[in-house]
């Protein structure tokens, strides 16, 4: 059996998406050694040579942005295919071929790219599509009632932790955190300042901060990604009209060790977004322990397990985030290295690497 996948990209650009494409290229790999007449053959519009951990050179094929090339290539992939697994909606054109040649496709479904109407030409495409994997639940409720899905159409493919970044940290053990003194409290962000982007939330976390510094002084808030022109200024002069240049820190886009430094030594992880598809940066925070805060209207929900994991928030209520945030700061029990296990346990049992290779694997059969 002979599976095709083809995408926009996961290796020349930083996001969720493109870690999604890395670990979902992993698993196809190890299926294929571990399992007889399984193969596959990937091809990337963006990206040009692959990351050889995660998939071999021959059975990828980057194309530098050779639209035309691709095309073709992604012609003679899917005339050669047994099933067509297409990474993203805006490859809809990939889909129609599908149909054309006759060929059995799926979608994968991230987030917001499917939460709309679609044209007449991409939603027939959609329509006609053998499955969807949708990465949460949310997308999928938003796909059965915008789009009218046939519910059995969709399969849940959450998200997981890269299991080479898990590899990259070792093993390591938490710390105690003791009741509040006068050490700074620092909570974390990860995500993009794009003035595409404004529905992460980092907006709502600043204007969060002088309610929480009434009580609790020494807050740090840490921001750690890359950031357009555009929406920095628009960012940084609402960090100083409200006076809390000292407690808030722009990192920047940072290397993968010096993320797992942050990770490491941060307290809380805060981002009451509204457009996330899952956010694979809430298990990363899982994972290392932290207590969580994230919006509840998006699918941040499915990686906190509807709360069970962390604070769900209303996204747009700057009170509601600044309570979450000092009830993390006074409250013990969430700081305790037994909580910080249970976190790391839980993301693991339900989120880890093999539990989403397995998922991955009964999917295609």
């Amino acid at each position: 059996m002979k599976y095709g996948f083809i995408f926009l990209t996961a290796f020349s650009s930083i996001g969720g998406i493109q870690k999604f494409n890395k670990i979902f290229l992993n698993a196809l790999s190890d299926i294929k050694k571990r399992k007889q007449g399984f193969d596959f053959k990937a091809l990337s519009l963006h990206d040009g040579l692959p990351e050889e951990k995660y998939i071999c050179e021959n059975s990828f094929q980057g194309f530098n942005n050779n639209k035309l090339n691709f095309f073709f290539q992604s012609i003679k992939l899917i005339a050669s295919s047994n099933f067509v697994i297409i990474g993203h909606v805006n490859l809809y054109p990939i889909g129609f071929l599908c149909f054309l040649l006759r060929k059995k496709y799926f979608f994968i479904a991230h987030g917001i790219e499917v939460w709309n109407k679609k044209r007449n030409l991409e939603n027939f495409v959609l329509k006609k599509a053998d499955g969807i994997f949708s990465v949460s639940n949310f997308t999928k409720d938003k796909l059965i009632k915008i789009h009218n899905f046939n519910t059995e159409k969709i399969n849940i493919v959450f998200n997981t932790i890269d299991p080479f970044f898990i590899k990259s940290v070792g093993n390591f053990e938490f710390e105690h955190k003791t009741d509040p003194s006068e050490e700074s409290f620092a909570i974390l962000s990860v995500c993009r300042l794009s003035s595409d982007e404004k529905y992460k939330g980092y907006d709502k976390v600043i204007k969060s901060l002088p309610i929480v510094k009434r009580k609790y002084k020494n807050i740090k808030y840490i921001i750690v990604g890359k950031s357009d022109e555009k929406e920095f200024q628009r960012v940084k002069e609402l960090v100083v009209s409200l006076d809390v240049e000292e407690n808030v820190v722009f990192a920047g886009e940072v290397k993968e060790q010096e993320l797992v430094n942050y990770y490491r030594s941060s307290d809380a992880f805060v981002l009451p977004s509204k457009g996330e598809g899952f956010g694979i940066v809430f298990l990363e925070a899982l994972y290392f322990g932290l207590p969580v805060i994230a919006g509840n209207k998006d699918g941040s929900v499915d990686p906190l397990m509807n709360g069970e994991l962390g604070i769900l928030v209303n996204p747009d209520d700057v009170d509601e985030i600044a309570e979450a945030v000092i009830n993390i700061i006074f409250n013990d029990e969430i700081k305790s290295k037994e909580h910080k296990r249970y976190l790391r346990d839980k993301v693991i049992e339900n989120f880890g690497y093999e539990k989403f290779r397995e998922n991955i694997n009964n999917l295609l059969q």
